[in-house]
């Protein structure tokens, strides 16, 4: 479905009826009843309502004055996968970028303010990796980040799309926005879940969208892990905690499980 067709049913044609029922009944009811109306509360309320169409269009990206909705571009991804046979073009997304290198300045100022989900694609392995946030400006900016660092700070992300980034380099990758959304956690994350599911991406290591559940780490990379982090590497090493923390953290455990199930309660 276009942007178009979206803006067209939600904001011309329900907003124009609206409208022009008002126009009716401000016309005709004194004419039936022999009414008269104040002529100027009800040019504060035409006023009120049509102000109030625009700044709720704009919320939810029906118009936008910095980009062009109405030229046919899509509001979310259509349904078909990349099976490296069949590229992503500009149609596929409301917004696309092909090299995202190149195209950093137009990324920041085309995604300012906005939330939703995204889609990075490697041109060179056609991996995928989808995600969203409710600041994508400052969520894409992270990924550009730690493309360009070190491999601690690259690691310390937990990325691997970060790590292709800095390996295949920023020119060889496009960036595509699937869907926007309104600013709230658990509407991106829901949407997130979904294209999760349909592109099936690579380079997502969690399968569920803002939950680690199912994801277990190979052995090899547990045993790496305790290697970089032991000793004096470890984030506690040196520290002693207060008695008074630990039994903060007691009666906290305690009262979960209170009022939780675990598979050992009640018994011994």
């Amino acid at each position: 479905m276009t942007y178009y067709v979206v803006a067209h049913f939600h904001y011309v044609l329900s907003m124009g009826a609206v409208f022009a029922l008002f126009s009716g009944w401000y016309f005709w009811i004194p004419k039936m009843l022999g009414l008269d109306y104040n002529i100027m509360l009800s040019k504060v309320h035409f006023w009120i309502l049509f102000i109030g169409v625009r700044v709720k269009g704009r919320k939810f990206n029906l118009v936008d004055a910095g980009t062009p909705c109405f030229a046919g571009e899509r509001s979310y991804s259509d349904l078909r996968k990349n099976n490296g046979n069949s590229p992503f073009t500009p149609n596929d997304f409301f917004m696309y970028f092909e090299n995202v290198k190149t195209s950093k300045s137009d990324i920041y100022n085309s995604l300012r303010n906005k939330s939703g989900v995204y889609l990075f694609i490697n041109n060179v392995t056609k991996d995928l990796y989808v995600e969203s946030s409710i600041n994508l400006t400052k969520r894409i900016t992270s990924h550009f980040f730690y493309a360009n660092s070190d491999s601690s700070a690259r690691f310390a992300t937990k990325s691997i799309v970060s790590r292709a980034m800095n390996k295949y380099k920023l020119e060889n990758f496009s960036l595509g926005i699937i869907e926007f959304c309104e600013k709230d956690v658990i509407v991106c994350t829901k949407l997130e879940q979904k294209w999760i599911e349909h592109y099936q991406p690579s380079y997502n290591i969690l399968k569920v969208a803002g939950s680690s559940f199912g994801f277990t780490h190979k052995i090899s990379t547990i045993v790496k892990l305790k290697e970089l982090f032991k000793k004096d590497n470890h984030p506690k090493f040196g520290t002693t905690t207060s008695s008074e923390t630990k039994e903060s953290i007691k009666q906290g455990i305690k009262n979960f499980y209170l009022n939780n199930a675990h598979p050992y309660k009640g018994k011994t």
